[in-house]
């Protein structure tokens, strides 16, 4: 049998206490310091930005301006905002120039000379067989054959065949751009080196 003792249900009740203390104690303290982060993320940022005015930050494009490039088999204008970049030669291709354009329009230049027939110039053919897909313009003045696509974006393509070469100028931009004008800047340039 137990015999109670004095002071038993004080010390109880005092150990009680101090197991809801400390939860409390923890539950005052991340309230504390939630009241803190919300004050924080509330308050303005302290401190100083500095920033370089837009007309001094912005650079001069190098290639605001039409380029002339002249390569081995032909010369030709590269419309303004548009850079070369590195390109290598493939299969029939005897001369390859690629450019990206530098107005974040994302437009596109490829140009290749390959020494084979027009007729037999795969490029040419597969856009003559899906005249649902190529539009073909009417020939130009220098003889080029024109073709439009907008299925996979913009697409505006042109061969020019001079005795047993053709060059091919494909532009390439996001749906919604006329390539136009970068390609009649191209075409009127067009000389052939041979």
């Amino acid at each position: 049998m137990l015999i109670p003792m004095e002071g038993a249900p004080e010390v109880s009740r005092i150990s009680r206490r101090r197991k809801l203390l400390k939860p409390l104690v923890v539950l005052m303290a991340v309230i504390l310091i939630l009241s803190l982060v919300i004050h924080n993320l509330k308050s303005p940022a302290i401190g100083t930005i500095n920033q370089t005015p837009p007309d001094k930050a912005e650079a001069q494009d190098p290639y605001a301006t039409p380029m002339k490039l002249t390569g081995e088999y032909i010369s030709y204008s590269v419309p303004a905002h548009y850079r070369k970049v590195a390109s290598t030669t493939t299969g029939s291709y005897l001369q390859v120039d690629a450019f990206y354009a530098t107005d974040q329009s994302q437009k596109q230049i490829s140009v290749g000379v390959s020494k084979e027939d027009l007729n037999t110039d795969t490029g040419f053919s597969l856009r003559k067989q899906h005249p649902a897909t190529y539009m073909q313009e009417p020939m130009t003045r220098n003889g080029a054959y024109i073709f439009d696509s907008s299925a996979d974006g913009a697409e505006k393509t042109a061969f020019v065949s001079h005795g047993a070469y053709v060059a091919s100028i494909s532009l390439t931009a996001p749906a919604g751009w006329d390539l136009s004008q970068d390609l009649q800047t191209i075409l009127s340039g067009l000389k052939w080196n041979l």
